[in-house]
């Protein structure tokens, strides 16, 4: 099977893979192999960006080969759910599903457009609920979409216009979190020409079956938040003073918190905060909450041997200041993972949770090298996937 290369700079569409067998039924892959997961990376090149995918056989230490990568153009997302690959075509507005064949190479079995309803790119914000019911959220049009990955058909598109914020854009939002019949998305304002943010905690609830927006919930106790997780039947959210730029002196910004919304109540638990900063003796908290189960949830800590008063806002966004830490609920109790190289605040740099274990991306060198690190029970991390090619390397399980 042909597969481009990346120096071509052009997108050339991915080779079908033909089945074998004069009876024209496809080969089950797991008769050749147990698992197999998708691993893909963004890569950019002059005036180009692709996503790179590799399907591997296992999460064992190793090194992605660049010529056995499948090429999809511009910002793609790639997920994996219910023994298929899922690849989000962002130049597109597109959603293409795979098979894996037993040569670990991919199949097409369908596509599906969102381009009637205006959307062109996808963010992070994908969440498989079920074989029938898949939700993302298009800050572009300013709708919750859901479709249906088993038929490929669009369900239902519930719109929010309602919830914008004069003189603001709707910037960012989280990926959908299902709470039994109700959805949660974390959505936030911003003007970034002029580095104003509304500073308070926003969530959307959504109902699953009746495909309509329930209530707004709000909170200006924490400052500017758009991430989420699920524990126990209640949806916590946190503000991060804008990735931390509240300390360089932004207005009105509050400290970085952690907030509850109790399964199904009409406001946030007034008697549920926890200031992340005190929590973790950390300057700045920034870039989460990734809940990975069990009450834990993955966020980013000022590195120690930085002085966050003595750098400006161009410095910043630099990768070398940011360390990862597992906090605990309730009171964020906090271990820094010491043993992952600094890495940076970046919405696409998301921790996956494969199989109740959780996997970080690193870039080790913006933008060409990058490393995907395993985080055992023990809070052990071990390096087992590096690309020498692109960044951000994002891991699911297709089988």
């Amino acid at each position: 099977m042909h597969r481009p290369s990346w120096r071509e700079f052009a997108y050339v569409p991915l080779v079908l893979v033909i089945a074998a067998g004069c009876s024209g039924e496809a080969e089950d892959p797991q008769e050749s192999f147990e698992t197999a997961y998708v691993v893909s990376q963004l890569l950019f090149a002059p005036g180009s960006r692709f996503q790179l995918v590799h399907i591997v056989p296992d999460l064992e230490p190793q090194e992605l080969a660049l010529d056995e990568a499948f090429e999809f153009s511009g910002f793609s997302r790639v997920r994996a759910f219910d023994g298929k690959v899922f690849v989000f075509e962002g130049e597109r507005g597109q959603v293409i599903r795979y098979r894996v064949t037993p040569a670990l190479s991919l199949e097409e079995e369908e596509r599906l457009s969102f381009a009637n309803l205006g959307i062109t790119s996808f963010g992070p914000s994908i969440t498989f609920a079920s074989s029938t019911r898949a939700y993302f959220v298009s800050s572009a049009t300013r709708e919750i979409v859901v479709f249906d990955p088993d038929a490929m058909q669009i369900v239902a598109a519930i719109p929010f216009l309602q919830l914008g914020r004069e003189g603001f854009a709707l910037t960012f939002t989280s990926a959908p979190t299902v709470i039994g019949d109700e959805v949660y998305v974390s959505i936030a304002w911003a003007d970034t020409a002029t580095l104003r943010y509304v500073p308070e905690v926003t969530v959307a609830v959504f109902s699953a079956s009746e495909l309509r927006l329930l209530r707004v919930l709000s909170d200006d106790r924490c400052g500017f938040g758009f991430r989420g997780f699920a524990h126990e039947g209640a949806f916590y959210t946190m503000g991060d003073g804008v990735n931390g730029l509240a300390n360089l002196g932004l207005d009105g910004i509050s400290p970085p918190c952690l907030l509850r919304i109790p399964a199904g109540s009409d406001r946030f638990d007034p008697d549920f905060y926890v200031d992340l900063a005190a929590a973790s003796g950390r300057e700045i908290v920034a870039g989460g909450p990734f809940g990975i189960g069990d009450g834990r949830f993955l966020t980013m800590v000022y590195d120690d041997d930085v002085e966050p008063s003595a750098i400006d806002l161009a410095e910043f966004a630099q990768l070398s200041i940011w360390r990862w830490a597992i906090m605990e609920l309730p009171t964020a109790e906090t271990q820094v993972l010491e043993e992952l190289p600094l890495g940076g605040v970046n919405t696409l740099l998301r921790p996956t949770v494969v199989d109740g274990t959780t996997y970080v991306s690193v870039t080790t060198e913006l933008p060409t090298s990058s490393q995907l690190f395993r985080i055992e029970d023990d809070s052990r991390v071990t390096p087992i996937i590096r690309s020498e090619t692109g960044y951000n390397l994002q891991v699911d399980r297709v089988f």
